[in-house]
């Protein structure tokens, strides 16, 4: 084909030489889905964060002066965030990077997995970096992402 796809304004309202009318309709009817998609990922992923963010404020608000995990772990706003599944964890483990906190549940119960060697537990510095290097093993955060310090 000679013709090239117009950006999503045009319409395509007159035809492409060398591109059929059905196939120039079917571009900018992609054209407009490909621009769909793209900014409600983007309002989606903005909107994550936001209520990520909210939640995760609330949560230590709420839990400042809780020593069982446990409690911690089950405060509604700590549930929400676990709720939010796998888009989540870029977020949880940014948040662990900036303060090592009680994300280790959260992380253990979106993913299925504990990277976090016997030894290890109990040190938060030490289960924080474990974390870290499998979220960078996984293609959870880019492999460059230092992790936790």
């Amino acid at each position: 084909m000679t013709g090239t796809l117009r950006p999503y304004g045009t319409l395509f309202r007159e035809t492409t030489p060398g591109v059929s009318a059905a196939a120039s309709t079917l571009a900018s009817s992609l054209g407009r889905t490909f621009w769909h998609l793209r900014n409600t990922e983007t309002f989606w992923r903005d909107d994550l964060t936001a209520e990520f963010r909210r939640l995760a404020a609330e949560w230590k608000r709420d839990t400042a002066d809780e020593s069982s995990v446990a409690r911690m772990a089950m405060h509604p706003a700590y549930q929400r965030i676990i709720g939010m599944g796998p888009a989540a964890l870029p977020l949880i483990l940014a948040e662990l990077e900036e303060e090592y906190d009680q994300w280790f549940w959260a992380l253990k119960s979106i993913t299925g997995e504990d990277p976090v060697l016997p030894e290890d537990r109990g040190y938060v510095d030490r289960m924080a970096r474990s974390w870290a290097r499998w979220a960078r093993q996984n293609g959870i955060v880019p492999r460059s992402w230092r992790g936790s310090r």
